[in-house]
């Protein structure tokens, strides 16, 4: 798995406070019946069994098996002031929640 961290997203994120024995958790959520919605956030979290962690831009991501499926397997992190943080893939384009 590989993340592309812009400098934007870079700069914003180094705000968020991440505790010592935690990492920025980038997590997927499948929500609905009819119409399904995936809905992405990007958390202080501990690791858990199983995760991806990744390393970037000076900062440990952690992502699951369930959220890979999802994002992909090539995604970019930007960040942008008038919509927040975007997570993309040659597909998809994610809004992300922090």
């Amino acid at each position: 798995m590989n993340i592309t961290v812009t400098e934007m997203a870079a700069a914003e994120l180094e705000k968020i406070f991440v505790p010592d024995d935690m990492a920025l958790r980038i997590d997927a959520e499948l929500a609905g019946c009819c119409t399904w919605t995936l809905t992405v956030k990007i958390i202080p979290d501990e690791l858990r069994r199983n995760d991806t962690v990744i390393l970037k831009e000076n900062m440990w991501f952690y992502i699951d098996h369930f959220t890979k499926k999802y994002i992909g397997e090539e995604i970019v992190l930007d960040f942008d002031s008038s919509t927040g943080y975007t997570l993309s893939n040659t597909d998809n384009i994610f809004i992300c929640i922090t």
